[in-house]
């Protein structure tokens, strides 16, 4: 694919870099991005020019990007009150510089951001006190009751204003614009997959990829993404249609379940409908074998009772006749053991069959019932067919 103009130049260039280890490569590329960022905070922070009128003052020195390391103020003692930045108390630079002690050796300040006595380095303040047997202030020389530097709030919270509004320029408008070089992004690298800048091309980090234009990458992006839509807007349809069939199959499966529901209700109060006419059917026969028999044994009992009034006459008979003359005892002896005779015919027995045949009723009832209930299952099949 033909390369714009300036690539051809660009990629002819010898390349010419630091030798070490990818860990100093990264912390290289990590400097660079911080002395930009540094650059453009200090650009941010920095006063207008001064008038004629007005004393000169020092600018501040551009390695100053480290105030976007830790920053401490001056250690606050439990006597010295803490000022704002923008308070008109506040000392200024060369007034601090010039209440420091003449001995340069006192106080080794040896980072750029404490070119500025305004705001101290944490590591150099650090050091100081590990130089020093007590905690004690750099320039007003009160000890401080602190183990730790405090942060000066006033400058943390600038800094990080001073963050959130450029992060904010650069989502707005200025996606265009490389955060590690400020050079336009004008070329994609295709192993990286991001777009860069010129100088990002001849960087090691992209040392052997290959790039694009971007507006060469960006129309094969975006038909490739073009028909990808496609594909998922038809998918789109196609969901929405199976939704609609989805919604139907509910409203169908309730009204399934609806009347259902009433057929078997319908079947089992057939079923419940025909036990309970068995059950009534099988309790009559009950009570009709009951009554035969209760009557056939009324019957047994009367003629019980007549047989036992004949055996008590006669017994009473031949009580009177042992109590009677010799004359009238032989006179009436063959008549009394006639009625004796008669009298000692076989006592009636229980009746055979005088009981209830239990097992007529209770013998095989679940079987007997269902036997009866074949005619009625065997609608409700056909039934259930004719459905299905």
């Amino acid at each position: 694919m033909r390369r714009p103009p300036f690539s051809n130049s660009i990629l002819k260039m010898k390349r010419t870099y630091p030798s070490g280890s990818q860990k100093q490569k990264k912390k290289q590329e990590e400097e660079e991005k911080r002395k930009h960022d540094s650059g453009a905070l200090l650009k941010f922070l920095s006063p207008p020019p001064p008038s004629q009128a007005d004393s000169p003052v020092p600018p501040p020195d551009s390695e100053n990007g480290a105030v976007l390391k830790s920053l401490s103020p001056l250690p606050q003692t439990e006597d010295t009150p803490v000022h704002s930045p923008y308070s008109e108390n506040v000392p200024s630079t060369l007034t601090l510089q010039q209440q420091l002690p003449a001995n340069d050796e006192e106080m080794p300040l040896t980072s750029s951001t404490c070119s500025s006595i305004d705001d101290l380095d944490k590591e150099c303040l650090q050091q100081f006190w590990r130089t020093k047997k007590t905690q004690e202030c750099p320039v007003c020389r009160r000890r401080s009751s602190r183990d730790e530097p405090p942060v000066r709030l006033a400058l943390k919270n600038l800094c990080e204003s001073f963050l959130k509004e450029r992060n904010e320029r650069r989502s707005s408008g200025s996606e265009e614009i490389c955060s590690l070089h400020s050079e336009k992004l004008k070329l994609f690298c295709l192993e990286d997959k991001q777009p860069v800048c010129v100088v990002c091309m001849n960087s090691q980090k992209h040392d052997n990829h290959k790039f694009r234009p971007i507006s060469e990458v960006v129309s094969s992006y975006k038909e490739e993404l073009n028909t990808a839509l496609k594909s998922l807007q038809e998918k789109l349809q196609h969901n929405e249609r199976m939704k609609g069939e989805f919604k139907k199959t509910v409203r169908h499966i309730k009204s399934q379940a609806e009347h259902t529901e009433r057929q078997i209700k319908q079947q089992f109060e057939k079923l419940h409908q025909f036990l309970r006419d068995e059950e009534e059917a099988t309790i009559t026969a009950l009570r009709e074998e009951e009554e035969q028999k209760k009557q056939m044994m009324k019957e047994k009992l009367e003629e019980m009772n007549r047989h036992i009034s004949a055996l008590s006459h006669t017994i009473k008979d031949m009580e009177e006749m042992m109590k009677a003359s010799d004359v009238c005892f032989l006179k009436e002896f063959p008549v009394s053991m006639e009625r004796v005779q008669i009298s000692s015919q076989p006592d009636p027995q229980t009746p055979s069959g005088a009981l209830i045949h239990v097992p007529r009723y209770l013998g095989n009832l679940p079987f007997r019932v269902w036997k009866k209930m074949q005619d009625i299952v065997q609608n409700i099949l056909i039934n259930h067919t004719e459905n299905d």
